[in-house]
């Protein structure tokens, strides 16, 4: 056999041995999916791995600690609000994809064009995503089990993100255009039949755009006043609910809608405020010297989660919105481990369980980045994803 020959069957040998370790790791996580069941409390995370597969998200039980790498997935996916389905954008496709807990994927759009971040309605009956299907990325709706696909703006703009109101009846979304943006709420109702209504132009500059539970109100934060807006749907009229010098920020509205809690160094410090929903009746709930912020609500809406601490050594608490208790949740992770630190901003760090009874968040520490979970009381701390310094494992999202 001459050396070309030999070359190429080794070069066989090492495809025939890769191929069957990666249809092995199918078959395991596909036993493994099927494995889970209905009373499984699970969340998807990001693993980033240093040097070795780049960016991933794997599925995690978290009772038995059984991980699952969900590895045809490249881009965050989202819980259905039944929490039986997964939903994504693939990467390689462009395509928005569903995928049961059981491993079965299904294509819903099947579409040449580029169709990216995909939304449930909070109802679970209806998708938002984006499309360049014109040429330009709009926003579409469609059926969830991907039919009656239809266009939600008309083509003057690049959609940049869509936002459902909690009734589902509504998408709220901004438009570049040229430079100059504009920020619209469509009925989806009539989406074929009306155009889509312009909204006040003062809350355009804003960020951090959320609804209030019962669709009446849309709230953000805007630059450069440092202050909290909202605007009412139905009247227009827009309300400035802070109005002060102090840099007011991290508006989150409570599960019913009648507190908002955000974050304000108008103390001595940045501390953790609510107010009544019309801006009325601020009030400090931590008033520490150190600074606290990002604000969490709880499920039933009786206490805050949120960050305090150093830059050096953040730590997490809890506090009760009316008696003003303080629960420490991290103090036995600093008895155990003094250099750890976790990660403080709640984009990839910190998440209440559905039952309001315990808390995820990051940790960093010389043997990776890990995910921690913790009792609400502070009791029962412990690590629930593998210490990797290869690893950094981030974005917790519970199943509903």
């Amino acid at each position: 056999m001459d050396c070309a020959a030999t070359l190429i069957l080794r070069k066989l040998v090492i495809l025939a041995c890769v191929l069957s370790f990666w249809l092995a790791g199918v078959s395991y996580a596909l036993i493994q999916l099927g494995t889970l069941h209905n009373q499984s409390r699970e969340i998807i995370f990001v693993r980033d791995s240093i040097g070795l597969r780049g960016h991933g998200y794997n599925m995690l039980d978290i009772d038995r600690l059984l991980e699952i790498n969900l590895s045809t997935i490249f881009n965050m996916p989202q819980w259905s609000p039944d929490g039986e389905l997964l939903l994504y954008d693939d990467y390689f496709r462009s395509d928005i994809v569903i995928q049961t807990r059981q491993g079965e994927i299904r294509n819903l759009t099947n579409n040449p064009a580029g169709d990216f971040d995909p939304r449930w309605s909070p109802d679970g009956t209806m998708i938002a995503f984006r499309s360049d299907r014109t040429d330009v990325m709009e926003l579409y709706v469609m059926d969830a089990d991907g039919t009656n696909i239809r266009q939600v703006n008309s083509a003057f703009g690049n959609v940049l993100f869509g936002l459902w109101s909690p009734d589902s009846q509504k998408i709220a979304y901004f438009v570049a255009n040229g430079g100059i943006g504009g920020f619209y709420i469509m009925d989806v109702d009539t989406v074929e039949t009306a155009e889509p209504e312009l909204v006040a132009t003062s809350l355009v500059g804003c960020t951090n755009y959320q609804w209030s539970p019962d669709s009446r109100f849309l709230m953000c934060y805007m630059q450069p006043a440092d202050d909290i807006f909202r605007m009412d749907v139905e009247t227009d009229a827009t309300l400035n609910l802070t109005n002060h010098p102090a840099s007011d920020t991290n508006p989150v509205w409570s599960p019913d809608g009648s507190l908002i809690a955000f974050q304000s160094d108008r103390g001595r410090s940045m501390d953790i405020y609510v107010m009544d929903a019309d801006g009325n009746n601020p009030r400090n709930l931590t008033n520490h010297p150190q600074p606290e912020g990002y604000p969490q609500w709880s499920p039933d809406g009786t206490r805050l989660l949120y960050t305090g601490g150093t830059s050096a050594q953040p730590q997490l608490y809890t506090v009760d919105i009316v008696s003003g208790e303080t629960i420490h949740l991290t103090e036995s992770l600093y008895q155990q481990s003094p250099s750890a630190t976790f990660f403080s901003n709640l984009g990839n760090g910190s998440f209440w369980s559905p039952d309001g009874e315990q808390v995820i968040f990051r940790v960093a520490n010389g043997q990776g980045r890990q995910l921690y979970i913790v009792n609400v009381d502070g009791t029962g701390l412990r690590a629930i994803t593998r210490a990797n310094p290869l690893a950094s494992d981030s974005d917790p999202r519970w199943r509903p």
